[in-house]
């Protein structure tokens, strides 16, 4: 055989690659990305804000604040106080005291309600009429009442002012209480009352008056009137402090 056909042993064989080192390498490689994975996943809940988040959170608004509602307390003045008054009987002389039955002792009366004049409320204007419907569009003229609000010395709304209708109307009696501010449809001071489901005619057999948290008046009674007339079956009663 010629020589130059014999095969070379001296040349080195060929190595072929390991597979067990490729998986060995891609577990170290699949190893380390989950630790980078889960790290990266614990810095995001972390600090969600951070720029590594892809999805960062909305920023939360501004809280709003509203402002808080004033109210004018109405504080009786110093000199609002009840004085009693002292009824005395003229003592008979000493020879009519003889003649005549002993007398009675003087008689000492109270009275906590002030003299005309003296109420640190009165009346803003004479009482007037209007229609329901002005400020009741739903009620029509299945409904009469009385209403107004309650002013200070600067023309300012007073709240929490105790008002009573009293009286007689359709041979009952009649006897409500409320507050001013709890009809505000009338003003930021206003009060109502229903009287009746429909509008019937009385002479000056209601009245309203005010009274502080004492239930001491603090305004005159002031009588009206009531018409059985869709177009006058609400009456309108405005008060305002005088001192």
């Amino acid at each position: 055989m010629d020589p130059a056909y014999l095969p070379n042993d001296s040349q080195p064989a060929r190595r072929e690659a390991n597979p067990a080192l490729i998986w060995d390498i891609l577990t170290v490689l699949t190893v380390i990305g989950l630790v980078l994975l889960v790290l990266w996943f614990a810095l995001i809940f972390l600090q969600p804000t951070s720029s590594l988040n892809p999805f960062p959170p909305l920023e939360l608004p501004q809280p709003l604040v509203l402002p808080s509602a004033t109210s004018t307390v109405y504080v009786l003045p110093p000199t609002w106080t009840a004085e009693p008054s002292l009824t005395l009987t003229a003592s008979p002389s000493p020879t009519a005291r003889q003649m005549l039955p002993p007398t009675k002792t003087p008689v000492l009366k109270a009275s906590a309600t002030p003299a005309a004049g003296n109420y640190p409320f009165v009346l803003q204007s004479q009482p007037s009429y209007a229609a329901s419907t002005l400020f009741r569009p739903e009620s029509g003229c299945d409904w009469q009442g009385a209403a107004g609000q309650i002013f200070d010395l600067k023309n300012g709304p007073v709240l929490g002012v105790q008002i009573r209708m009293g009286g007689n109307y359709n041979n009952k009696s009649v006897s409500q209480v409320t507050l001013s501010g709890l009809a505000r449809s009338y003003g930021e001071s206003g009060y109502e009352f229903q009287i009746n489901t429909q509008p019937l005619n009385s002479k000056n057999t209601l009245f309203i008056q005010l009274f502080d948290q004492a239930d001491i008046p603090i305004s005159p009674k002031v009588y009206f009137e009531t018409f059985a007339d869709c177009s006058r079956n609400l009456v309108i009663i405005n008060f305002k402090q005088v001192k």
